[in-house]
């Protein structure tokens, strides 16, 4: 498979900079060889910047009377000039698509990924809301406009099938593109020039609102809340058709300045006590950029602020208050429960949100997902690419079906999903015997929802006895992993090992020294003593628990007792996030949850396999990007340092490393280094809310990743961190297209693999056993992962 050579990129039409225009100048950057393409590109010579000095390639519509002014009037005629962009010499077209873009016509051989901001709001459904403020929701005019509108809707459904991959700007638009569609889409959120607004601290006494005054963003509501406030000052930045009324409803309170320049906003921006914002977005950028200040946002809770504002959950992690109507009632009571929150919105919290949609991090997501969509898409056109099974489980349907695969009895585990109730009776189906006695499948679902926070029971499971079966001869090794013994290097080690006193726990033996629950609680909650005596009070009367009384009272929420408890039992987990994917990382986050008991259970499997075989170092594998397999690297090793053993967590990645990313941590040099008889500064990182698990980052992927892997340095590695370490876990790269993934495995001596439910074919994961059984590797067993 080849990367594209050739790269089209298909916009609406390039008349300013605004917010699609920023994604175009991202993807530029992945892309600078891509040649653009738009219905209309009236920019300036001096207006290129953003696109590297390019000229779009345009259609008829660019030269029909009065375009440069009133092109959007030439809407009806857009899809057909769209199709006529003659795209057959691409392999990849990225379209960035608001209405028409995605309309282009591709190939069965071409690519054709697609960046949605929405689907065509005034066509869907949003035309009634359109109509009745343009005036056309009756008439002859609202004839012709709804007749235009079908005709759209029809134009739009139609073209949605020749798109492969949808990319949408919030997880709100990825509904709507389900609605619309019927496909599902990757969300990646859009970039936001966080540099460009710098964090403030010392905020001043007014609020701040700014945006172009359009009936949408409901900018004379938000005016009339603030007039009935007297006592607190508004600030309205902003022009538009909606000036006249905003000025008609503002009060002596209300400072009215109009459009400012770039400068001028960031500046209020940056004083303001927090940023009013009343609009339903898609995604909502002005939010983000008030937060890359440290100002908290006042946002109406529906659409993409309820991704861009955290506005729920722990008052600790929250950046800014949620009002659920757009009425000015609604937005007083959200201005005077701001006002009132127990626990003060940090600006540090604000801005470390707001870093989280940097255009880095967005030319990074949005690559991984071309590259995805690029590799899934090749494979597809393999001829020899067999359809993907039902399940991994079961063998197809014919007179030869393939060859049972050799690991260990695979027992299926039923997960609840979050939020339902288990099915009933759902882990019956038929084992697959082997030649190994460890049984080892769970079927890790990652579907991270609000769940319950007291912990739930373990899932049902049902464990057939294995059917023995005769032990195969020793297998021949592979010529790239060779079994013949060779000498160690005088060997010196490179970097200190963390110091033994760094066990999360007590030495065996040792006195338990056991908290107050409400000592625990004071340290991350600001409880007054008269708080304290109010809770014993409450305790004592209602016979309830410290917590519980605690709760009841609203001093402090359920999930902040759980932590409490978790500390005082030494069971660690991450009660505010603190730079971890909480979504990847449910173990350390939601360990209560469904899926993080699953990891438990994976975890007790490992170690009765240590028990039968020996502790080794356990080599995490999957045959393709996207199975899941860092994720459940990550989580496994989470489990493991909760149990209290020092465990470390190597990225063995030296491809794509990830590890670093999940936690948050700022990318260093570390294996590779290592690898390459390097002494690294800082060869460990550590998450501070789990003290017995240490982090081995990669750095900077080398040249050479399969040379350094099968270099004694590696092996050596392994056995020091093992001697040092009570649990070691490797990640590994995708198996199928490299040999990385076979040579960790074989010098781990231990494996576990992972596949995709639904997705990984059984011939694939056949394949790849079929490899390691070649190597010294042990199959402790396979995950089937559904995140």
């Amino acid at each position: 498979m080849q990367a594209p050579l050739r790269v089209a990129l298909v916009h609406e039409w390039l008349v300013n900079h605004a917010g699609s225009e920023k994604v175009v100048e991202e993807i530029l950057k992945i892309y600078p060889q891509a040649d653009l393409f738009s219905v209309v590109d009236f920019l300036k010579p001096h207006e290129r910047g953003f696109l590297q000095g390019k000229v779009a390639k345009t259609t008829f519509v660019q030269r029909l009377p009065g375009a440069e002014k009133r092109f959007r009037h030439y809407l009806p005629l857009m899809p057909l000039a769209m199709e006529q962009h003659d795209l057959s010499g691409y392999d990849l077209v990225l379209s960035s698509s608001h209405a028409v873009a995605k309309g282009v016509l591709t190939g069965p051989d071409q690519l054709h990924v697609c960046y949605i901001h929405s689907p065509i709001r005034y066509a869907w459904d949003m035309q009634h809301q359109y109509l009745k403020e343009s005036g056309m929701a009756s008439g002859v005019k609202g004839t012709v406009a709804k007749l235009l509108l079908h005709y759209m809707r029809l134009w739009d459904a139609r073209t949605a099938a020749g798109v492969d991959q949808f990319l949408a700007n919030s997880a709100f638009i990825g509904r709507r593109v389900r609605k619309v569609y019927r496909r599902d889409a990757e969300v990646i959120h859009p970039p936001v020039d966080v540099e460009r607004f710098a964090l403030r601290t010392d905020k001043e006494d007014f609020y701040l609102t700014a945006s172009r005054m359009v009936p949408y963003k409901r900018m004379p509501m938000i005016v009339e809340a603030f007039s009935r406030m007297p006592d607190k000052k508004l600030v309205v930045i902003g022009d538009g058709p909606e000036m006249d009324k905003v000025r008609a409803v503002a009060g002596p309170n209300v400072s009215v300045l109009g459009f400012l320049g770039d400068a001028a906003l960031v500046d209020h921006m940056q004083r303001a006590k927090a940023f009013v914002f009343a609009a339903e977005e898609d995604f909502g950028i002005t939010p983000v950029e008030a937060q890359a200040c440290g100002t908290p946002v006042i946002a109406f809770g529906r659409g993409g602020s309820l991704e861009t504002v955290r506005g729920r959950g722990h008052p600790a992690q929250r950046t800014g208050v949620f009002f659920t109507e757009q009425t000015p009632e609604a937005v007083i009571a959200a201005v005077e429960a701001f006002e009132a929150l127990p626990v003060p919105i940090r600006p540090e919290t604000c801005r470390a949100h707001a870093e989280q949609f940097a255009p880095a991090l967005f030319r990074q997501r949005f690559q991984a997902a071309v590259e995805r969509a690029w590799a899934r898409f090749h494979a597809e056109q393999d001829p020899e690419h067999l359809p993907v099974l039902s399940d991994v489980h079961t063998p197809a349907l014919s007179p030869e079906p393939p060859p049972m695969l050799p690991y260990p009895v695979l027992t299926p585990m039923s997960i609840p999903v979050p939020g339902s109730r288990p099915r009933p009776g759902a882990v019956a189906r038929s084992p697959v015997a082997m030649a190994e006695p460890v049984a080892a499948v769970v079927e890790a679902s990652a579907r991270v929802e609000p769940a319950p926070m007291p912990p739930s029971p373990s899932p049902s499971m049902s464990s057939p006895a294995p059917t023995p079966m005769p032990a195969p001869a020793p297998p021949a090794m592979s010529p790239s992993v060779s079994d013949a013994p060779r000498p160690d290097p005088v060997f010196e080690r490179p970097f200190e090992l963390p110091a033994a006193d760094a066990r999360p726990r007590s030495s065996p033996g040792a006195p338990a020294v056991l908290r107050p629950l409400g000592e625990i609680i004071r340290t991350m909650r600001p409880l007054s003593d008269g708080d304290i005596a109010h809770i014993l009070v409450v305790q004592r009367r209602m016979k309830l628990r410290f917590g519980e009384a605690a709760v009841a009272l609203d001093l402090v929420t359920q999930a902040d007792v759980l932590w409490a408890l978790s500390q005082q039992f030494n069971y660690p987990y991450s009660l505010d996030g603190n730079g971890l994917r909480g979504a990847d990382l449910v173990v350390a986050v939601e360990p209560y949850s469904p899926q993080a008991e699953a990891f438990r259970d994976l975890r007790s499997r490992i170690m009765a396999n240590d028990a039968a075989q020996g502790r080794q170092p356990l080599a995490v594998v999957s045959p393709d990007a996207g199975d899941g397999r860092t994720y459940v690297a990550a989580n496994l090793a989470v489990t493991f340092s909760q149990l209290g053993e020092r465990t470390v967590l190597v990225d063995g990645n030296l491809r794509d490393p990830g590890i670093h990313k999940l936690f948050g941590l700022k990318e260093r040099a570390s294996l590779s280094d290592l690898l390459n008889g390097r002494r690294p500064a800082k060869p460990f990182d550590r998450s501070a809310d789990l003290p017995g698990l240490f982090i081995m980052q990669v750095g900077a992927p080398p040249p050479n990743p399969l040379e350094l892997l099968q270099q004694p340095m590696f092996g050596i590695l392994l056995r020091e961190l093992q001697r040092e370490f009570d649990r070691v876990i490797v990640d590994t790269p995708p198996a199928r297209h490299t040999a990385d993934a076979r040579v960790i495995a074989a010098t781990c001596r231990q494996t576990v693999l992972v596949g995709r439910h639904g997705k990984t074919e059984a011939q694939t994961m056949n394949l790849l056993v079929d490899r390691l059984r070649r190597t010294q590797a042990t199959i402790a067993g396979v995950v089937l992962n559904d995140h």
